[in-house]
């Protein structure tokens, strides 16, 4: 998957520390100390390479917005956060060109759209309505 790739460049890139982690109900967490990142994943709860780039791209989209918060936040501000982080995500790795693109060669459904990009379905539908909504 040339997407998952290409992700981990980005982390790299931005110097986001990535760490292999076991995490109690969840398969990611980001964590923000003075202005550094940290991504941990928990992949033995990942189950296919689209799994893995959903996961690693929402805990990015946290980096990449700023979008976080105290474990102790109230679930409204949490809520707001979960959406901006998938919202920068979408952004920086789904660009609406793609999407449109899809559709000009004859994608109609976000399945389809999905696999002529090799990306996870509900990652497209989420890109989806976000530009829908711009």
């Amino acid at each position: 998957m040339e997407h998952l790739s290409s992700l981990y460049n980005k982390i790299i890139e931005k110097n986001i520390f990535l760490f292999d982690y076991r995490i109690p109900n969840s398969k990611g967490a980001t964590i923000e100390t003075n202005k550094k990142y940290g991504i941990f994943i928990d992949y033995d709860k990942i189950d296919s390479l689209q799994d893995e780039f959903r996961c690693v791209a929402h805990e990015y989209g946290h980096c990449i917005s700023g979008a976080t918060h105290k474990l102790t936040s109230k679930f409204d501000l949490i809520e707001k956060h979960e959406y901006r982080a998938d919202k920068y995500a979408i952004l920086d790795l789904l660009p609406e060109a793609l999407i449109l693109e899809a559709v000009s060669s004859g994608c109609n459904e976000s399945w389809q759209i999905a696999e002529y990009l090799d990306m996870p379905q509900d990652f497209v539908e989420k890109a989806i309505h976000i530009y829908k909504g711009r």
